[in-house]
């Protein structure tokens, strides 16, 4: 879980920077206050997902050793991909009422 604190932790110096160069150019409290509540959500992700990854055991995608076709003891391995996945996905987010009520509307 490594990677995924520092990248955490990267977003939330890209955002205090942008936060200030924001503030600099526009001097708009509005935006500039979401920006620090992004830092701050940012930073507070990523010191959790560093703290808390020292505490784990190593996960099977953190070993540099690891083969990559291995599977783990009492799982199956799971190689099948249904090509309906992304058509399920869409459905779930509701895009394709919007494309039908978007040609309805003469959109």
């Amino acid at each position: 879980m490594r990677v995924e604190g520092w990248l955490f932790l990267g977003c939330a110096i890209f955002f205090g920077v942008a936060d200030i160069f924001y503030w600099n150019l526009s001097h708009d409290p509005t935006g500039c206050t979401a920006l620090a509540l992004s830092v701050a959500l940012a930073f507070l992700t990523g010191f959790y997902v560093l703290f808390t990854g020292r505490r784990l055991p190593q996960r099977p995608e953190d070993d540099n050793e690891g083969e990559i076709d291995a599977v783990v003891e009492g799982e199956e391995a799971t190689t099948a991909f249904t090509g309906r996945y992304l058509t399920e996905v869409l459905n779930v987010l509701g895009v394709d009422r919007v494309a039908i009520l978007g040609s309805a509307a003469g959109g």
